[in-house]
């Protein structure tokens, strides 16, 4: 892979905002500098969410406007992807990915789970609890 020197947020023409996903409102403009001056449309950003970056989940961006919109180009989330660039999906309420066939045999599926119940907080337990010893 061929690695460039970065326009380190000097270069207007490379300035970016993002929209949606972990990165929401990020603004920036520390692309390569051999981007300068290019129409990014359709370009692919993805970025670590963690370091080091080789075990990092990543947000993944996709340039969806034609030309600067008051001096950004638009990046819109398009999903995660793991290290190796797996994608990343939800499963539904059955527990199964999406049947649309959009997840390679490779990918892995991210899983969130809700609690009902509150975690009681320390403060709240009662004196009893605390010293069952009767001491």
């Amino acid at each position: 892979m061929t690695t460039h020197e970065s326009a380190k947020n000097q270069d207007p023409s490379l300035y970016c905002a993002y929209f949606g996903g972990p990165r929401d409102g990020l603004k920036t403009g520390d692309l390569p500098a051999p981007l300068s001056g290019k129409k990014l449309t359709g370009m692919v950003s993805k970025m670590p969410l963690s370091q080091p970056h080789e075990y990092s989940l990543y947000a993944v961006y996709e340039c969806t406007s034609e030309t600067q919109i008051n001096g950004f180009w638009m990046f819109e989330y398009q999903g995660l992807e793991g290290p190796n660039g797996e994608k990343l999906v939800a499963e539904d309420a059955e527990g199964q990915a999406p049947a649309n066939g959009s997840v390679p045999s490779t990918g892995l599926v991210a899983e969130a789970a809700v609690i009902d119940s509150p975690i009681p907080h320390p403060s709240t337990e009662s004196s009893t609890s605390k010293n069952s010893t009767g001491d």
